[in-house]
C-alpha cells in the first residue's frame, strides 16, 4: 500500500495532532468498560490495560491514527498500556512512515509490552525488532517484545508482564 503512507503524512503531520483527537463515544465505551471498535481494516479491542489490534490486510492510515490515540487513552487512564497486534498471513509490515511516527510517539506514551502474534515471520519480525530495538537504544529503556504463533500464548506472556511491572511506577 505504498500510497498509504502518502496519506499518513498528509493525516498526521505531527504528534500533537493524534492527541487532538477526540475520541469517539464508542471508542470511549471499549477505553471505560473494555468493548472492539471494528473498523474496515481491522478490530482494535481494549481489555484492560491490553490494546489488541487485528488486521488482515494492514491498518488504513486514520485506523493507525485512531489506534494511537486509543493506546494513549488507555496509557492515561491506567498507568500503563501493552500492545498485541495480531496480523494474518497477508499483513504488511509497517511502512517508513509509520516506522518514524511509532518511534516519535512512544517517547510519550511507551508500552508496557509488544506481541505480535503472526503465521508468518521473516521481513515483519525483522522490521519490528529493528524499530523497538531503535526505540530502546534512543530512549536508554526496553521495550518488551516478542513474536508468537498463538494468541493464548501472547497473552500468556502478556500476563506475566503485567504481574512482573505491577509493583513499578511509571515512567
Amino acid at each position: 500500500m505504498p500510497g498509504d503512507c502518502a496519506i499518513l503524512i498528509a493525516m498526521i503531520s505531527d504528534l500533537q495532532a493524534i492527541a487532538d483527537l477526540v475520541l469517539t463515544d464508542e471508542e470511549l465505551r471499549a477505553v471505560e468498560k473494555n468493548g472492539s471498535i471494528v473498523r474496515y481494516t481491522g478490530t482494535i479491542s481494549v481489555e484492560g490495560s491490553l490494546v489488541r489490534v487485528h488486521s488482515e490486510i494492514g491498518l488504513s492510515p486514520m485506523d493507525y491514527e485512531r489506534m494511537l490515540r486509543i493506546c494513549q487513552e488507555v496509557y492515561a487512564r491506567r498507568g500503563q498500556f501493552f500492545l498485541m497486534a495480531v496480523a494474518g498471513p497477508n499483513t504488511p509490515s509497517m511502512g517508513p512512515e509509520q516506522r518514524k511516527l511509532i518511534g516519535k510517539w512512544s517517547k510519550q506514551y511507551p508500552a508496557a509490552g509488544v506481541a505480535i502474534v503472526s503465521p508468518q515471520s521473516g521481513l515483519l519480525q525483522t522490521m519490528t525488532t529493528l524499530l523497538i530495538r531503535g526505540i530502546s537504544m534512543l530512549e536508554a529503556r526496553t521495550i518488551p517484545l516478542a513474536f508468537f504463533r498463538q494468541e493464548t500464548e501472547a497473552r500468556m506472556w502478556i500476563s506475566n508482564l503485567r504481574f512482573s511491572s505491577a509493583s513499578k511506577p511509571r515512567p
